[in-house]
């Protein structure tokens, strides 16, 4: 689990704020699509629903929780790189 390599960040960024976008005052997230088995056209695929699922949370969870964990990291590094203690404010 993690990020993908810096080549990606832009679209890492990008659909964060796509995902943050779809999430709801009450932590819904909509957007989600149904299940996609083999499908007979792409016509199908795009006909498939939308909707909150408990997968689609799981997924949102994860991708904030690697989101809020990398900003700690470049956080700390910063501090550590201006001789600030990266742990002072927790």
């Amino acid at each position: 689990m993690g990020w993908l390599d810096e080549s990606y960040g832009d679209s890492v960024d990008r659909a964060l704020i796509g995902v943050m976008a779809l999430i709801e005052s009450d932590g819904t997230v909509q957007g989600v699509s149904g299940g996609t088995p083999v499908m007979p056209s792409i016509q199908a695929y795009d006909d498939i629903p939308c909707y909150p699922t408990l997968y689609g949370q799981g997924l949102t969870l994860i991708l904030l929780s690697l989101a809020i964990k990398d900003k700690r990291e470049k956080q700390d590094a910063e501090d550590a790189d201006s001789g600030l203690d990266p742990t002072y404010f927790r």
